[in-house]
This record gives C-alpha cells, sequence and structure tokens, in this order.
C-alpha cells in the first residue's frame, strides 16, 4: 500500500455564508449570476446559503475577499436590506495546513477590514488538518 503525498500548506478559498429566519431567495437569483453557488437551504423556518468567487488560482484571500465585496457592495438597496437583515453573514477563509516548512501568511489590509466592517460580516478562518490517506495508483 502507498500512502498519500503529503501536501504543503496552502491557501485554498473564501466562501462567503449567510443565514437568515426569512427567505433569501430574490438575493441567491442575483448572486449565482456572478459567483458560484456552493448550496441553498430554505424552509419555513430559515434559508441559508453560501457562494465562492469566480476566480481560478488565487493565492490570497484578499483576492477573493475583494471580488466578493464587490459584488456584494454593488447590489441594488432592496437586496442590500435582505443581506443587511440576515443574522449570519461569514467570509470563511480556508486553508489547508499539509506539512508546514515555513510561516503561512494570509495579509487583510485594512481597507479590506473596513468594507467587510461596513458590510457587518464577520470572517472566519478554517484551518484543514493534515490527513495522511492512502491511496490507489
Amino acid at each position: 500500500m502507498t500512502m498519500g503525498k503529503i501536501l504543503k500548506a496552502r491557501y485554498l478559498n473564501v466562501d462567503f455564508l449567510v443565514e437568515a429566519n426569512f427567505d433569501l431567495s430574490p438575493l441567491i437569483e442575483i448572486l449565482k449570476e456572478e459567483t458560484t453557488l456552493l448550496w441553498a437551504k430554505t424552509s419555513d423556518e430559515s434559508s441559508s446559503f453560501g457562494i465562492e468567487s469566480n476566480l481560478i488560482d488565487t493565492k490570497s484571500p484578499e483576492e477573493d475577499i475583494l471580488e466578493l465585496l464587490f459584488i456584494l457592495e454593488k447590489l441594488p438597496g432592496e437586496l442590500k436590506e435582505i443581506l443587511n437583515k440576515s443574522h449570519k453573514k461569514v467570509f470563511d477563509i480556508g486553508f489547508e495546513c499539509g506539512r508546514l516548512e515555513k510561516p503561512l501568511n494570509a495579509l487583510l489590509s485594512s481597507v479590506i477590514l473596513r468594507r467587510i466592517n461596513k458590510l457587518n460580516c464577520n470572517i472566519n478562518i478554517k484551518i484543514y488538518p493534515w490527513i495522511e490517506k492512502p491511496y490507489d495508483a
């Protein structure tokens, strides 16, 4: 049995996650045109969705967050209000921890942090564990 190759630590992506106790469908319909819709759920009690930018091979969370902020900030007033009334709005930054050879840095500028704050959103940093998995060649 051959063991899986060891991956280096790296930035993966940013998911933007939203939850509300009302229907988010109008917001989802617009956002899925300019982003990748990861999932959407709606029930009588709540609604939620996750999106990510359509950028490919980004090297830092700042690139993806900037793209998502551009899309969110240009929403029409009524859709901005739906987003604003949502109780959860999170930029979920993902990293794969791999095997670190040196520190992994991902700077978020004060300009981006102010823009995130203006939308009343939170930031979560998710570090996925390194798991040695066997694979078949």
